[in-house]
């Protein structure tokens, strides 16, 4: 009997800390909303910007676990439905922060990425809209970075459902092997890895 209540404890202990678990987030999301509204009510200020860039998401893992979709019941989804504000009007709008600050924070916040729906899907979108503005300055950042970090990063950037949505800026990237031929050589390694490969 004694064993049984021993069980029921351990059990209860253990239900009582996944349900914490699952309410953690790896980032200080009051820090992270309050920078968010100021940078809201002053786009223009250098300050409010770094203030948010710096208070945003550092890695893949902090970046989906703070934005995630989560459908337990108790699971507050307040952070998941502020991504599209946090991302899109955020963090694609950091004009006045230094160009080695803003592509270094896009480029680790993509390592061990992979593709999801939402959060992670509005990432790409400014990855690629990054790119197509500031082509140059991106693959200047990027060829600070090692193999293996760049095979990541490219990995993300093209995981997709359909390869014809990346086929054209793949051959277009194809065109700089000569200027930056490690940075081209870790992304032919990773295009065929996972362009095309979301199945889902």
């Amino acid at each position: 009997m004694q064993k049984i209540n021993s069980l029921i404890i351990i059990c209860l202990f253990l239900s009582l800390c996944y349900k914490g678990y699952s309410q953690c987030f790896p980032v200080d999301t009051t820090k992270l909303n309050t920078a968010y509204r100021e940078l809201i009510k002053n786009r223009n200020s250098q300050k409010k910007q770094q203030l948010f860039i710096d208070a945003f998401p550092s890695t893949f893992d902090e970046f989906y676990m703070t934005y995630r979709y989560c459908p337990d019941k108790g699971y507050d989804l307040s952070m998941y439905y502020k991504a599209t504000h946090h991302i899109l009007n955020g963090l694609a709008n950091l004009n006045l922060v230094p160009d080695s600050v803003y592509f270094d924070k896009l480029i680790w916040l993509s390592l061990g990425g992979q593709f999801y729906p939402d959060a992670p899907n509005y990432l790409k979108k400014v990855l690629r809209q990054m790119m197509k503005e500031k082509q140059s300055i991106f693959f200047q950042r990027l060829n600070n970075f090692s193999d293996k970090q760049l095979i990541s990063f490219w990995y993300f950037y093209f995981h997709s459902r359909f390869e014809k949505d990346y086929k054209e800026e793949y051959e277009r990237f194809g065109k700089l092997q000569y200027a930056y031929p490690k940075v081209i050589k870790a992304m032919e390694i990773a295009y065929p890895a996972s362009c095309g490969k979301v199945w889902y």
